[in-house]
């Protein structure tokens, strides 16, 4: 394992960087792997995800969710 990311928080943030930071690691040929605990993972679950003002709006998280279907 080259690389192991540990995913806390359900900020979407937070939840957002991390997938990207994993997914360009893949990329680059790291084998990478993320842990997915507490509040991130009852919000992956179908929870609630804390959005920041700079993420906020329909059409920005629209466009995220599309983006980390291609993650």
């Amino acid at each position: 394992m080259d690389l192991f990311l540990i995913l806390r928080d359900a900020d979407a943030a937070s939840m957002i960087s991390t997938f990207i930071t994993a997914r360009d690691a893949k990329n680059a040929g790291h084998e990478t792997a993320v842990l997915v605990t507490q509040g991130a993972l009852s919000a992956l679950a179908g929870g609630s995800v804390g959005w920041p003002r700079a993420l906020s709006g329909p059409p920005m998280r629209l466009a995220l969710a599309r983006s980390l279907l291609h993650i």
